[in-house]
């Protein structure tokens, strides 16, 4: 597989769906589609045959790649893998039970193939303000790098250049590797804004929600889960500031850290609202009510 583009998809024991997303996309993915792109599926060795039974599927050799893990790497290991094994310039990770749209993923390719400025990272994920996600809607523009969460937290549609990507996941690696970290993009997505990469968001759709399975992942919506997280992405900052003394990278990641603590609130407030949704809104009204003071001017 020799592309410009490489669609990858990590999976793990969702052997039923990813079939779904497959046949869908060997039905859509006419020959036009296929020029200059191909899709690369990495199974995480998983336990219920997922391997075996997509090696028996009727798929083109030369657009569909399938390998697994010899030993089972994770989320995030096998998020590592994909990059790893990238055969192209630039990799766009998908989902196992989302769908692939050909003609997004073509516009993207064209994109790719033409832009003065070859970018690092490209985000079709937009999100309106009450946190909820779209695609295809806006103009081509930068992303600004207090934008590193939302650009890419919901992973379908993110695209990186794999070349740039291989290149710092050495020194990347030993700090995103955590059992609680469940964002490796948005780890790569920070890396890249604060280091000047030219990244950009971009209207095309080349994803769209398929079968919404849920996560698999323990707890990953609880209480609990988010403020693990919160904790991972904390540790992720400090320990970033630690390897560095360039003063315009450690104002960025002392400034995103900063934001980032910033959302402690919403974040313990999403997981509450999986626990008990009564509970949630008079934590939220106290929080927004605390935010609200701590902002006004102190009497003198």
């Amino acid at each position: 597989m020799t592309n410009l583009l490489t669609i990858g998809i990590p999976s793990y024991k969702r052997a039923q769906a990813l079939r779904g997303v497959l046949e869908q996309a060997n039905e859509h993915f006419k020959p036009e589609h296929r020029r200059d792109t191909g899709i690369l599926i990495l199974d995480d060795d998983s336990p219920d045959g997922t391997f075996d039974q997509l090696q028996q599927m009727q798929l083109d050799p030369s657009f569909f790649t399938i390998r697994k893990n010899a030993v089972r790497a994770g989320f995030c290991g096998n998020f590592l893998n994909l990059i790893r094994e990238c055969p192209s310039e630039y990799l766009l990770f998908s989902t196992d039970d989302d769908f692939l749209l050909a003609d997004g993923v073509r516009a993207l390719s064209d994109f790719l193939g033409s832009a003065d400025v070859p970018p690092a990272m490209i985000s079709t994920v937009f999100r309106n303000e009450d946190g909820s996600i779209y695609r295809g809607a806006e103009q081509l523009r930068p992303i600004h790098p207090y934008e590193f969460r939302n650009c890419c937290n919901h992973l379908p549609g993110v695209v990186f250049n794999a070349r740039l990507a291989k290149a710092v996941l050495a020194k990347i690696e030993p700090l995103i590797t955590a059992p609680n970290n469940y964002y490796p993009q948005a780890c790569f997505s920070f890396l890249f804004l604060a280091l000047n990469y030219h990244c950009v968001y971009h209207p095309a759709e080349p994803v769209a929600t398929g079968y919404n399975l849920p996560s698999g992942i323990s707890s990953y919506s609880s209480l609990g889960g988010r403020w693990s997280q919160f904790k991972f992405f904390d540790e992720f900052f400090k320990q970033l500031r630690a390897r560095t003394d360039e003063a315009d990278l450690v104002d960025k990641i002392d400034t995103a850290l900063h934001e980032h603590r910033n959302s402690l609130f919403r974040t313990l407030g999403n997981g509450l609202l999986e626990e008990n949704t009564e509970l949630a809104r008079y934590y939220l009204k106290g929080a927004a009510q605390y935010v609200g003071e701590s902002q006004r001017p102190s009497a003198t």
